[in-house]
């Protein structure tokens, strides 16, 4: 009988965009060195209650990237409402930007960022918790060697 193949283990391959990271030199893609973790899978046989474990990993990541994302937007929202951003203006031929809303621009960028990497983060880790707590109380006869 043909083993298949943990489709789980091909978001390993998402580790090499880590690599555009340091090329690029963007701080943010190195947390996508995390997925190669995702390579350890690929021997490991899909039982129901690893894709428990994925989903239970899954709904956490995903009721933290809902809060983290509202909470980055009302923030953002109740600054902009705050400095009240201004209205680009044209000089020859040129929009000119406020400074304020340039600002609120770069720290909406900046949080989404961080959003993204505890978003990563938070998948990854809950996963290897549970992929160890697996292990873990496994008995004896569980053990494939």
């Amino acid at each position: 009988m043909k083993q298949r193949r943990n489709p789980l283990s091909h978001l390993g391959w998402l580790g090499f965009l880590g690599i555009l990271g340091i090329l690029s030199g963007a701080v943010t893609m190195l947390v996508f060195f995390l997925f190669f973790f995702f390579f350890t899978y690929r021997a490991k046989i899909p039982d129901e209650l690893f894709w428990a474990n994925v989903h239970k990993a899954a709904t956490r990541t995903l009721a933290v990237n809902l809060t983290l994302t509202c909470v980055t937007l009302l923030g953002i929202y109740a600054r902009g409402m705050h400095y009240r951003l201004g209205i680009p203006v044209e000089e020859n031929g040129v929009y000119l930007v406020p400074a304020v809303q340039w600002k609120q621009a770069l720290l909406f960028a900046g949080f989404a960022n961080w959003v993204l990497i505890i978003t990563i983060c938070t998948f990854v880790f809950t996963l290897m918790y549970l992929n160890h707590r697996e292990r873990r109380f496994a008995g004896p006869e569980d053990d494939p060697c």
